[in-house]
């Protein structure tokens, strides 16, 4: 029996990544969870940490009948990690780890779990139960003719991002290499009295309109790096025209249809987060409600309790 199957990617899991681990079934389950330690001489205890479940583990395997032979397998994907000098670098709070003939997944998340490892016939995935019923997290594009700013966003806190190639203004997508174009650009903006102005005027309004379009292609090429696996919401802060435009630019699956409405430069960070909190809680309440559900039918009084 072969197990070696290369790891999953981390980040925050899916909903329907956490289903696919409560249905698995099929042979010994192993299920793995592990405080990280992040910083500092501690961290060196994270690899051993893993090494002596992994040892439970294996002595709970022999003991439930499985041939020696057959656990080496199977566990043989974990144990690669252990010097694996620069998976050990890159942590997040927590590490789960899942195992089964032919399965292995591992998942890097932004929460802490009591060092635990569980041998049974499905995978343990209660832990990961919190993911739903706790705090959540969804990002904010705050995007004007003149200024781009993307955030972080939980229900207390928000953190700008740093987007790889992202352009900071219109002008800067349109003309990077003209800054006489840049100057003109500013100044018809100014000229005009606002952004509402420019795209109404007839003279420019088609014009403004496919410019618009491009410089928000743009910034989706530059967020399908930030966002290519994830499933958290995204919610456009912009003035109300810019919103269809954006939409029609937009490649991200999870863009939520209603957005923030006005012009987003200078708002506070923490005031956008509250704004699209208010249009994302009744999706995540949605989702959630579902999620539970679904695990009260595959996993009965347990899942229950959680509600």
């Amino acid at each position: 029996m072969s197990n070696k199957l290369p790891a999953q990617p981390s980040g925050v899991m899916s909903r329907d990544e956490l289903l696919t681990l409560a249905e698995h079934r099929g042979g010994p389950h192993v299920s793995i969870y592990l405080p990280m330690e992040r910083a500092g001489p501690q961290t060196r205890e994270n690899p051993i940490r893993l090494k002596n479940l992994l040892r439970n583990a294996e002595e709970e395997l022999v003991a439930g009948k499985m041939r020696p032979t057959e656990v080496r397998d199977l566990l043989e994907a974990a144990r690669a990690l252990e010097d694996d000098y620069q998976f050990w670098q890159h942590q997040a709070e927590g590490l789960c780890i899942y195992i089964a003939p032919g399965f292995f997944v591992q998942h890097r998340l932004p929460m802490r779990f009591p060092e635990r490892v569980v041998v049974a016939n499905r995978f343990h995935v209660r832990p990961l139960l919190e993911l739903f019923t706790g705090d959540v997290y969804y990002y904010v594009l705050a995007i004007s003719m003149g200024d781009v700013r993307v955030f972080r966003c939980g229900r207390y806190s928000e953190q700008e991002l740093s987007v790889v190639d992202m352009p900071r203004s219109m002008d800067d997508a349109l003309w990077p290499d003209d800054p006489e174009k840049q100057r003109q650009f500013r100044a018809m903006r100014s000229g005009q009295s606002g952004e509402t102005a420019l795209l109404y005027s007839p003279e420019y309004a088609q014009q403004t309109k496919e410019q618009l379009f491009h410089y928000f292609r743009q910034v989706d090429q530059s967020l399908h790096h930030l966002l290519r696996n994830e499933s958290a919401p995204l919610v456009v802060a912009a003035v109300d025209y810019l919103h269809p435009i954006y939409a029609e630019a937009n490649t991200y699956r999870h863009l939520l249809q209603e957005g923030v409405t006005g012009n987003p430069e200078g708002v506070q960070p923490d005031e956008l987060r509250l704004k699209a909190w208010q249009l994302v809680e009744p999706h995540v309440r949605q989702a959630r409600t579902q999620a539970l559900e679904r695990f009260q039918s595959l996993q009965g009084p347990a899942v229950r309790l959680l509600r």
